[in-house]
């Protein structure tokens, strides 16, 4: 359902959608984002940088990328829930 936060689940399947045990949409989108994200060496570059101009070490660049890639998936549930 377009109407929940996560907006719902990604591959409804079974009988009851209360049966469903798969990832979200936000899931979906978040793991989409972040395929983006990590192939594009530029945008890494520019992530590891804002991470170690604010203070931040090497071992905290991977969940800044993640935090990145939740916030373009919430943008995405944003929209979609426009329509």
């Amino acid at each position: 359902m377009a109407d929940k936060p996560d907006g719902g689940d990604a591959f409804p399947c079974g009988t009851s959608m209360d049966s469903y045990a798969g990832m979200t949409m936000l899931e979906w989108y978040a793991g989409m984002a972040l395929q983006g994200i990590i192939s594009n060496p530029d945008c890494m570059t520019a992530l590891i940088r804002e991470v170690f101009k604010n203070g931040g070490t090497k071992e905290e660049v991977d969940d800044f990328v993640a935090k990145k890639a939740f916030s373009h998936a919430h943008a995405m549930i944003a929209e979609r829930q426009k329509e």
